[in-house]
C-alpha cells in the first residue's frame, strides 16, 4: 500500500503542473470567449487548446475527453518547455525535436498510402469500418466537429500514422490481445492493418468534411458510412463461417 501511494503522489508531483497549466490557458481562453474578446491572435491558442470544444454548441462531454487526451499527448512537451530546468533556448530545441520525433510517422504513412486501395470487398469493409469509425469520433472528441476544435484529431492522425510505421501502441496491443482470447496464434496483419490505416486517415478527414453545407453532416456521413460497412462485414464473416461448417 505504501508503494502504490509513494507512486501516486510521484506521479501526480510530476504530471499536475502540466494540468494546471492547460487549465489556466482553458480558463483564459473560455472566459474571454464568454466576453466576447474574439481577437484574431487568439485564433491559434483556441485551434491548439481546444478550449472551447464543446462549449458552443455540441457534445460537452466530447469536448472534456477531447482536452483530456489532447493534454495526455502534450503534457511532456510543457513540462519540459516549462518546467524542466533547462536554459531557455535548449528548452525550445528540446520541445522542437519532440514535436518533430512525434510527426516522423507521418510520411512513410502518407508514402504508403497507396497501399490502402482494397484488393477484396472483405478488406474494403474493413477499411470502411475504420475509416468511418473515426470520423465519427473526429466529431464527438472535437465538440462539434468544427475546424476551430480540431487539433485533436490532428494528434490522433499523427498517433496512429505512427503506430502504423512502429506497427505498435493502441490499437496493435488491442488487436494482440483480441487474437489471443480468440484462440488463433497466427494473427491476419493484412485486415487489421487495413483498418487501422484508414482508422488514422478518418481522422484527417473528419474536420475537413465538416465543410460540406450543413453542420450535422460529417455526422450523417459518418454514421451511415459505418452502420453499411459494419453490416457488410458482419454478412461476409457469417457467410464464410457457414461456408467453413
Amino acid at each position: 500500500m505504501k508503494i502504490e501511494r509513494d507512486w501516486f503522489r510521484n506521479y501526480l508531483k510530476k504530471q499536475l503542473p502540466s494540468a494546471l497549466v492547460m487549465a489556466g490557458l482553458w480558463l483564459a481562453l473560455q472566459i474571454s470567449a464568454c466576453l466576447g474578446w474574439r481577437h484574431f491572435l487568439l485564433s491559434p491558442l483556441y485551434f491548439v487548446s481546444g478550449a472551447l470544444a464543446g462549449l458552443e454548441g455540441g457534445s460537452v462531454l466530447g469536448g472534456v475527453l477531447g482536452r483530456t487526451l489532447l493534454l495526455l499527448f502534450l503534457q511532456e512537451g510543457i513540462r519540459t518547455l516549462f518546467f524542466s530546468g533547462l536554459p531557455f533556448r535548449r528548452r525550445l530545441r528540446e520541445t522542437g525535436r519532440m514535436a518533430v520525433d512525434s510527426v516522423s510517422g507521418v510520411v512513410p504513412y502518407l508514402r504508403d498510402l497507396k497501399d490502402l486501395i482494397p484488393e477484396s470487398l472483405r478488406m474494403f469493409l474493413w477499411e470502411g469500418t475504420g475509416f468511418f469509425s473515426a470520423v465519427l469520433l473526429s466529431v464527438f472528441l472535437s465538440g462539434d466537429g468544427s475546424l476551430q476544435n480540431s487539433f485533436i484529431n490532428l494528434l490522433l492522425f499523427v498517433k496512429f500514422a505512427d503506430e502504423m510505421k512502429n506497427h505498435s501502441g493502441i490499437l496493435y496491443s488491442l488487436y494482440r490481445r483480441a487474437r489471443r482470447m480468440s484462440g488463433k496464434k497466427e494473427a491476419e496483419h493484412d485486415y487489421f492493418s487495413g483498418f487501422a490505416g484508414a482508422h488514422a486517415l478518418g481522422y484527417a478527414a473528419g474536420p475537413l468534411l465538416c465543410l460540406l453545407p450543413g453542420r450535422y453532416w460529417t455526422v450523417w456521413l459518418g454514421s451511415l458510412g459505418l452502420a453499411l460497412a459494419a453490416a457488410g462485414l458482419l454478412g461476409v464473416t457469417l457467410k464464410r463461417c457457414r461456408i467453413k461448417r
